[in-house]
């Protein structure tokens, strides 16, 4: 790993000067860096001039990534791999006997992962399985929540009836992710195999409104006063401190979010899926793409390219002018494959994915609960890759976090991220414009179409 504290003493003094020269040179687009790596260092341009001397501001963008051994942004655990669909695009099936199909043992999470939660701003309950399944979901739930922790997963939906969506409320959950592959049934149904559209779409709309009633009978002025100091001071300490605030932010929660799985087959649908969204009550729509492709029948599916179609193209605008008609809020990930990504949106750096096994890895595509490498398709040539094992969460968890194997991947990406401010300081002081080339990310994610900005 670099050593950013030297690096950035050993910066010449004229070039120093000249960093303050970075934030015009970003916004007219003075410098050759790719749109993502331009705004991530635009962040830390946009401040206030009082802050914005040569000095402190390249200062200021060497630490930020310096790794903490205090607090991490995210840590995804995937309680199970089990799940009962079939969809066509999911490594759960395609990699047939490969996969090992199991629950995180409640025992490892209550002895090994629960006390460390307070580390992380969120845990997110989801890899590669259906989280609903799991046994323990709810007091998974529950001691994340007294942890002092966001908590979200992602469902395909189909066991969101009437008592789980309740619980979820009642539960303050923060994030609830539903899975979609189209706005008709025809459509998704013949892609996530096993799903009943329009049940899935009923179950939506009766948490939405569920939701939304429970937001009116707080404001009702006929409530008693002790069932809402009761109702308060149960969301108070599902939030952990103060009762108003906690109150008045669990009125909103949880977000509510669907995924739509951009493929070839059903990217016409996604006008017409933000429609369907907003009618059934979704706070967000989420456009993603088909990132790990285990076989080439999944890679042809992908929509995303160098040079994207711009049919695809005109389909997302359509669908961003939709949702802004509508007041949804709406994310697509782009379609354009960009090789000069810093890090990927998993953000290694930042957080870790705890699989069923119990491995901590980067991220949920390293992390596959495996017997030996996965098959991976990238460009029309089979790139295998093995799964990254930081260490068990059984034997310590922190100590996996701040290992060796950890800190030697992450390097890798903090090395890209020394070249890229270093090569913008250097172009605004010396006035040239010229293409970096980046450092190699870490071996295993060089064919992952994440590292493409996907």
């Amino acid at each position: 790993m670099p050593d950013h504290r030297r690096i950035e003493s050993g910066f010449d003094l004229d070039v120093l000067e000249s960093v303050e020269r970075v934030y015009d040179l970003i916004s007219t687009g003075f410098v050759l860096f790719s749109g993502k790596v331009k705004r991530e260092i635009f962040e830390f341009a946009n401040i206030s001039r009082s802050e914005r001397s040569p000095v402190s501001w390249l200062r200021q963008l060497f630490k930020r990534d310096q790794p903490t051994t205090e607090r991490w942004r995210v840590l995804q655990i995937e309680v199970t791999s089990r799940c009962s669909l079939r969809c066509t695009f999911c490594p759960n099936k395609s990699l047939g006997k490969n996969w090992i199909h199991g629950d995180l043992p409640w025992s490892v999470f209550s002895d090994c992962i629960a006390p460390h939660l307070a580390r992380f701003d969120l845990a997110y309950l989801q890899g590669w399985g259906e989280p609903l399944l799991h046994p323990q979901l709810w007091e998974m739930i529950r001691a994340t929540k007294d942890a002092g922790c966001r908590v979200g997963f992602t469902t395909c939906g189909s066991a969101l009836d009437e008592t789980n969506g309740a619980r979820l409320l009642d539960e303050c959950i923060d994030i609830l992710s539903i899975s979609f592959a189209g706005a008709t049934p025809s459509v998704h149904e013949s892609l996530r195999v096993g799903s009943d559209f329009r049940k899935l779409a009923a179950n939506v709309e009766r948490i939405a409104r569920l939701k939304k009633s429970r937001v009116i009978a707080r404001s009702d002025p006929e409530r008693s006063e002790a069932e809402s100091k009761d109702r308060d001071e149960a969301i108070s300490k599902s939030r952990g401190g103060d009762c108003f605030a906690a109150t008045r932010l669990a009125m909103t929660l949880p977000i509510i979010e669907l995924h739509f799985l951009m493929m070839r087959s059903n990217i016409h649908e996604l006008p017409e899926f933000v429609r369907l969204a907003s009618s059934i009550g979704a706070d967000e729509v989420v456009a993603t793409n088909v990132a790990y492709a285990p076989t080439r029948e999944i890679e042809a599916l992908r929509v995303f390219a160098e040079s994207p179609d711009p049919r695809h193209l005109a389909l997302i605008g359509e669908a961003e002018r939709e949702a802004k008609r509508r007041g949804i809020t709406f994310r697509a990930y782009p379609l354009a494959m960009d090789a000069n990504i810093l890090e990927c949106d998993a953000q290694p750096t930042e957080t870790a994915y705890v699989n069923h096994l119990g491995q901590v890895a980067p991220c949920v595509y390293l992390g596959l609960p495996i017997r030996e490498r996965a098959p991976r398709f990238f460009q029309g040539q089979e790139r295998p890759v093995a799964p990254v094992n930081f260490g068990s969460s059984c034997l310590d968890l922190i100590a996996a976090m701040q290992g060796a194997g950890r800190a030697q991947f992450s390097g890798a990406f903090r090395s890209r991220k020394v070249s890229a401010y270093s090569a913008l300081a250097l172009s605004a002081a010396s006035g040239a414009s010229e293409q970096t080339r980046l450092p190699d990310p870490p071996s295993p994610c060089r064919y992952c179409y994440k590292m493409y900005g996907i």
